[in-house]
């Protein structure tokens, strides 16, 4: 055979060979492409079952990614590489596409339920729920779902009359250290019985607190006929239908307040001893014999039920918390303050918060204290749609605590302070925060400047400043960062008003016996400047026309004169004042639009 006829015979088999080989390995790529597309949209979820309900569910389609902080997607099993690894395969490294396709990954979305009835909770408003809530709000807080459904039943009443023994606070809800979670309720009635009391939100992320009623039982306060006025001894006796709490003589902590119930006006009857004389008939020894002389034989007073009212604390404190919502709550009663916010960050919103009596309720009032004390927040303030009063303290106490200058250095701008309240140090102070410098003794002012540098924030605040001002030892300093630029709009706010944090209330109706926009003389600054009121209506329950919006700056509790520092840009635009006035201390700057 010659060489020609041998590669005739040759070439036909190689080409087969080649042909065979080709399409083997066209098969193979095949059938590894379509293993990680499968493997990109289904998952496999063996996650720990605990007490409650785990729901999962799956966002996005073909084509579609989800965000997240860092830019990229995310999904269960998702590598480095952006392939899916498959349980028992191998992975390639390499992002293999089919032409026309987006092969991402449909991000799961992991909700855990936690319905306090597994706990325990019977929502029949009789049993004591107070253990089993605790425990679930708890749990809740360390599990690491990605978000986490405290559930509450609708239109049912969880009675709460105590709350886990090492919580010295007294406290139901203990949202600590926590992230994701929603309390969650609809038309859900909480029946309190002080001292108890709603929520501690501390050190926590994105918390939600929506769908509840709450109110307290026994009330924290009463209504009463006045029975015997005696001016000389300094006592009023009163006939009341509901118990007060104490037999014999009880001393009440102080303060602790009685009020006359009616509408246009607001004075507390400081209370110094109280004494059952009878079933239904108390003495109550007031300390001011010209508050006694005020009242008047058969009038109707509220009275502080003892053990039930006063120096209890708020009912929901939120402190150095990131994102809160708090929405469609409503406050019947409550004992002492309302809600308490210090330090928190990112954005903190009220949305159709209620505070007011009950319905048919016989007291005019719905708490002795403040609807929202409000300091040293770094975050996003807002309410919108909120009712808030009658109370008989300020509905809105906005503001930051002065801190006390301990040492300063003229040469290198260095300040070494301490608040006036609180601890001793404060987070969120940052390069760039503005302060002012004063001085509540002499009345002197300082001037304005900026941090340059957070030196250091442990057992006092140290700060360089960026320029130089005649800072003395004991003079205040107050940072115009914390609360600034709050929002309060489309609100009713009745009773009394504080202002000091920069910041704007729009479209709001003002029902007020006063509306102060002022440094503190204790604890609470700083000089007021850049607040606005924005399109709103006031009025006031005075049948005068008192003074009811007034702009001015104090020197410390017992000092006269009048301060050289002064509050700046204090705006009025577009607002009506139905009856009452405004004005401002010489040298403020009220601005009216």
């Amino acid at each position: 055979m010659n060489k020609l006829s041998l590669k005739m015979r040759i070439l036909p088999l190689i080409c087969a060979f080649l042909l065979i080989f080709s399409v083997a390995g066209c098969t193979g790529k095949t059938t590894d492409s379509s293993a990680d597309e499968n493997s990109s949209t289904t998952t496999n979820d063996e996650s720990e079952q605990t007490t409650g309900s785990e729901e999962e569910t799956t966002s996005g389609s073909e084509g579609s990614t989800s965000p997240v902080s860092d830019g990229t997607t995310s999904a269960p099993g998702k590598t480095q590489a952006g392939t899916t690894k498959k349980p028992g395969s191998a992975t390639t490294g390499k992002n293999t596409t089919t032409s026309g396709k987006n092969n991402s990954t449909p991000t799961v979305t992991k909700t855990k339920t936690f319905r306090v009835e597994d706990f325990g909770a019977k929502g029949d408003g009789v049993h004591d729920d107070g253990p089993a809530i605790s425990k679930a709000i708890i749990e809740a807080g360390k599990d690491k779902s990605a978000e986490k459904i405290v559930q509450f039943k609708a239109n049912a009443t969880y009675r709460i009359a105590s709350a886990p023994e090492t919580n010295s606070f007294k406290r139901v809800m203990n949202v600590i250290g926590a992230e994701n979670v929603k309390i969650r309720g609809n038309n859900t009635k909480l029946l309190m019985k002080a001292p108890y009391r709603v929520a501690y939100i501390y050190e926590s992320k994105n918390i939600e607190f929506s769908g509840f009623i709450i109110d307290y039982d026994p009330k924290p306060f009463v209504s009463a006929t006045v029975k015997e006025v005696n001016v000389s001894k300094s006592y009023i006796d009163f006939e009341c239908k509901h118990d007060l709490g104490f037999t014999g003589t009880v001393n009440p902590p102080s303060p602790y307040f009685a009020f006359r119930n009616r509408k246009d006006e607001r004075l507390h009857f400081n209370i110094t001893s109280m004494t059952k004389m009878s079933n239904n008939t108390y003495r109550f020894y007031m300390a001011d014999p010209a508050r006694v002389q005020r009242a008047v034989v058969g009038e109707s007073f509220i009275l502080p039920v003892y053990g039930s009212s006063h120096n209890i604390g708020g009912i929901f404190t939120l402190e150095q918390t990131e994102n809160c919502e708090v929405k469609n709550v409503t406050v019947y009663s409550m004992p002492d303050f309302g809600f308490g916010l210090r330090e928190n960050s990112g954005t903190i919103r009220f949305t159709n918060v209620q505070i007011k009596p009950e319905p048919g309720s016989d007291v005019y009032l719905a708490s002795w204290r403040d609807g929202f004390h409000i300091k040293d927040n770094y975050g996003k303030l807002i309410w919108d749609n909120c009712y808030i009063g009658p109370l008989g303290d300020d509905a809105f106490n906005l503001s930051s605590v002065i801190c006390n200058v301990d040492f300063y250095n003229a040469d290198t701008r260095v300040v070494n302070m301490t608040p006036a309240e609180g601890s001793t140090v404060r987070n969120g102070i940052k390069v760039g925060d503005e302060l002012v410098a004063y001085n509540m003794t002499t009345g002197d002012y300082y001037g304005i400047a900026k941090v340059e540098k957070v030196l250091s924030n442990t057992n006092s605040i140290n700060i360089r400043i960026d320029r130089s001002l005649p800072i003395v030892k004991g003079c205040q300093i107050g940072l115009y960062s914390f609360n600034k630029d709050f929002v309060v709009k489309n609100s009713y706010i009745e009773g009394t008003v504080r202002v000091r944090s920069t910041g704007t209330f729009e479209n709001c109706e003002f029902n007020v016996f006063w509306v102060r926009v002022e440094n503190e003389s204790y604890v609470e600054g700083p000089v007021p400047k850049d607040i606005l009121f924005k399109n709103c209506t006031f009025k006031t329950p005075y049948t005068n026309n008192p003074v009811i919006f007034h702009v001015g700056t104090l020197l410390k509790t017992g000092l006269g004169g009048m301060p050289k520092y002064k509050c700046k840009n204090i705006v009025l635009q577009n607002c009506n004042f139905v009856n009452g006035r405004y004005n401002a201390d010489s040298g403020n700057e009220l601005i009216i639009k």
